[in-house]
């Protein structure tokens, strides 16, 4: 007898239904699951699906788990599969959107627009939350920094049940969707570099994007440099930022302005390399000594920035070329120190330069520099 129940409840876990019902179709399905004690006694439920559109076989085992088997002959929990859905799409933007700056008289501003359905749908903590469309294109007025200090501007969402996007010059406590990251200094002057790619529609990777993220940018194509002993130029390129392929579409050159950031974390902005007097490390140059410095760009808007990092000193100043170029005390410098730059920064170059000119030097692969773009490191 207890052979001939488990045989009979085996048989009905099994029971499948094929559906094909069209939208807004109440489709009652025959009770697969029964419920039942030790005296033999068994309850059937009924279970009433809504709105369903599915071609395959359905299994429902009980009141909390259920199955699709698809057309591929796979089976789908579906329970286990609209949690993680859930879960993957917690403090991410459900819509495209593209953010721009703009500046005027009075400062820089963000453009916020989405760039389908006109609204801006988004999840926190699990909570779904809207921003009509009427609120778009949004501009938002950012923090001026100092061409010395500029502040980094966060822009984001924290709230589902009252949603507004913020702008704040500190980062967000708890749970929230980034939309973007730009460093501004003064009213006047450009934006020293912007992370513009939201969290968003490749939210399926959040953990694995800010990982990423936390890697820096990586060089896709382009980016050629030419170089003589009074500047360098960098073209047009390709990159990689987290997953997502970016464009930078400007001709830069040292000579059109760069900028460093000092050792007591203050920016400085050039356009000759003998407007610089000290290491990374906050010593000055010695009379007529060289020294080394990597040459990359800053993206915002499309566009980028250059950025130069110069090296620490060594024990012994460099009074040569070819120990710059060897730099036995290693202290060259490959990538910013400050949070914002040192996951927006693309290397580009390595250069040497002689502390009483604004020449760039001639290496021992008769270039005016070291190509680093595929090897940075």
């Amino acid at each position: 007898m207890k052979n001939r129940i488990k045989l009979y409840l085996f048989m009905f876990i099994l029971l499948s239904v094929s559906v094909n019902a069209s939208f807004f179709e109440r489709v009652y399905l025959p009770p697969p699951l029964m419920s039942g004690n030790s005296s033999g006694n068994f309850n059937f439920q009924t279970i009433i699906v809504h709105n369903l559109n599915v071609t395959g076989t359905t299994y429902f085992l009980n009141d909390s788990v259920t199955f699709i088997h698809d057309s591929d002959d796979e089976n789908h929990h579906l329970n286990v599969d609209l949690t993680n859905l859930d879960r993957i799409w917690s403090n991410l933007l459900k819509t495209e959107t593209k953010v721009t700056t703009l500046n005027n008289a009075s400062g820089w501003y963000a453009n916020i627009t989405p760039t389908e359905y006109g609204s801006l749908t988004f999840n926190v903590a699990g909570e779904n939350g809207k921003i009509s469309a009427e609120n778009f294109p949004m501009i938002l007025k950012l923090y001026n920094g100092t061409s010395q200090n500029p502040i980094l501007n966060r822009i984001y969402i924290n709230n589902s049940n009252n949603p507004a996007i913020i702008v704040s010059d500190s980062e967000p406590i708890g749970s929230h969707v980034m939309v973007a990251r730009i460093l501004v200094g003064t009213v006047t002057e450009q934006i020293y570099g912007a992370a513009l790619v939201p969290d968003n529609l490749f939210g399926a990777f959040k953990k694995l994007l800010r990982l990423q993220r936390l890697k820096g940018l990586f060089y896709l194509e382009g980016f050629n440099i030419s170089a003589n002993t009074t500047d360098l130029s960098i073209g047009t390129g390709k990159y990689i930022s987290t997953i997502e392929n970016q464009f930078s579409n400007a001709n830069v050159s040292l000579s059109s302005g760069f900028f460093i950031v000092k050792n007591d974390g203050s920016f400085a902005q050039y356009t000759s390399l003998n407007q610089i007097t000290q290491y990374s490390t906050g010593e000055v140059f010695g009379s007529n000594k060289y020294y080394l410095a990597t040459v990359g760009v800053v993206p915002y808007n499309g566009h980028v920035r250059i950025m130069l990092l110069i090296s620490r000193k060594p024990k012994t100043e460099y009074t040569s070329i070819i120990t710059a170029e060897v730099d036995n005390y290693h202290t060259s410098v490959e990538h910013p120190t400050q949070d914002f730059l040192k996951t927006n920064f693309l290397p580009i170059a390595k250069i040497i330069v002689n502390s009483n000119s604004d020449l760039l030097q001639y290496q021992s692969n008769e270039e005016y520099y070291e190509d680093i773009r595929l090897n940075p490191y």
